[in-house]
């Protein structure tokens, strides 16, 4: 018998498991999650073709895996509480708790955003925690802004794409909530403001002046999706 076979399947076995379980005895929550992104990271650039060692254990997440692990950051991570602080606020020392737990949440969310960076997971995940960019800037800012950069690196088109699909995810549940009647106030400073004010941000981190191919792509798609 394979000596790693009883490690293929236990991981396998925690790797289908609920993500509402990660808590387990006495590990906290937040080790466990990075600690599952770790093990992605490394068993997924494990080749196939390797019959030795952990290249046996090359495992690659799934959809259901892949909208699990999404699923556990948005409610783990992005908590309404941590939007409301900004730049002024002065931390006092009845706030160690706050800060350690926003320490806790910021390695959540950079480990997980580094799946996407190095291609463990798909990019288009990377356009739900996009939605975030503005609303919790104050936090989670940085993290979210470098992932936007390395992944233009790896693929300026797919980036774009992404961006394309957080903007247009973020305009169907404006639709879903006010419906689609034209108000001048709520277009300048309503609800449909903020979309607008990420899509500008979006186009000023895109650099369309240096990527003029990602613009095309994205000119195409919206002119595609009008004509539908």
């Amino acid at each position: 018998m394979c000596p790693w076979f009883p490690v293929h399947g236990a991981l396998a076995m925690a790797l289908a498991a609920p993500l509402s379980c990660l808590d387990v005895g006495d590990i906290p929550v937040h080790c466990a999650f990075i600690l599952l992104c770790d093990l992605l990271l490394i068993l997924s650039h494990q080749g196939p073709e390797e019959d030795k060692g952990l290249g046996l254990l090359f495992f690659v997440p799934d959809h259901v895996l892949q909208c699990k692990l999404l699923t556990f950051v948005r409610e783990h991570v992005f908590l309404e509480d941590t939007g409301a602080a900004g730049p002024s606020r002065v931390y006092k020392e009845e706030d160690a708790d706050e800060l350690h737990e926003l320490f806790h949440r910021r390695n959540m969310l950079a480990v997980f955003c580094k799946l996407i960076v190095c291609n463990v997971l798909e990019m288009s995940a990377a356009a739900d925690i996009y939605q975030f960019y503005l609303k919790h800037y104050h936090h989670f800012g940085d993290i979210i802004k470098e992932t936007m950069t390395r992944t233009r690196q790896n693929d300026r088109l797919r980036n774009a794409l992404s961006l394309l699909l957080c903007l247009q995810q973020l305009f169907q549940k404006h639709v879903d909530t006010y419906g689609l009647g034209y108000d001048p106030i709520e277009f300048i400073c309503g609800p449909f403001y903020s979309i607008r004010l990420l899509a500008r941000r979006f186009a000023l981190t895109l650099g369309f002046d240096r990527t003029p191919d990602a613009a095309h792509l994205i000119h195409r798609c919206v002119l595609g999706r009008g004509a539908l």
